[in-house]
């Protein structure tokens, strides 16, 4: 029996808490647990792919834009969904692309002599079916007197649902001469 007057403090116990409440720590230790696992990989594959990595450089003026191209092919249908420029400094990445394979690895913009410039079509929103290859065009401008680079290219997607990232091996470099 407990004295007249006396505090009972009370602490939630496991068996006390309510569905939520248990959902959320489940949610939360599930989260902890599978942070530890390997990542699915999608079915995007993407420029030179694992351990390949190269820079292209372009000379160009400050406010001058210029065309940089890589590969991508599917083994399902994507869709792609964004194209993030990560580790811009100086270059702002004005549009994105899907050139028939073969396109442009780099060019002056607009870019002459090259067919397949009249096929392109926006990256963004753009299906990409299974073994078809493209060609990824950026145009990039030069933003600043100092060289401008993009440390790569990571390209979001969604497949059967599910929203993947992948990141390209390739670096890009607008300055005023390249060697």
């Amino acid at each position: 029996m407990r004295a007249p007057g006396t505090k009972i403090l009370e602490y939630p116990s496991i068996v006390m808490l309510s569905r939520a409440r248990c959902l959320v720590i489940v949610l939360i230790v599930g989260c902890v647990v599978l942070a530890g696992c390997e990542v699915i990989e999608g079915p995007l594959e993407y420029g030179a792919g694992e351990g390949g990595s190269s820079t292209q450089c372009a000379p160009a003026e400050v406010g001058e834009s210029f065309l940089f191209g890589d590969h991508l092919r599917s083994n399902g249908v994507i869709t792609i969904d964004e194209v993030e420029a990560v580790g811009a400094a100086g270059l702002e990445l004005l549009d994105v692309w899907l050139l028939p394979a073969g396109g442009i690895g780099s060019a002056t913009y607009p870019p002459s002599g090259i067919p397949e410039w009249d096929d392109r079509r926006p990256a963004i929103g753009a299906e990409v079916q299974p073994g078809v290859h493209v060609n990824l065009v950026i145009r990039v401008a030069r933003t600043e007197q100092d060289d401008g680079t993009i440390e790569r290219l990571a390209v979001y997607y969604t497949s059967g649902g599910i929203q993947f990232r992948k990141a390209g091996t390739q670096s890009y470099e607008l300055r005023e001469s390249c060697s």
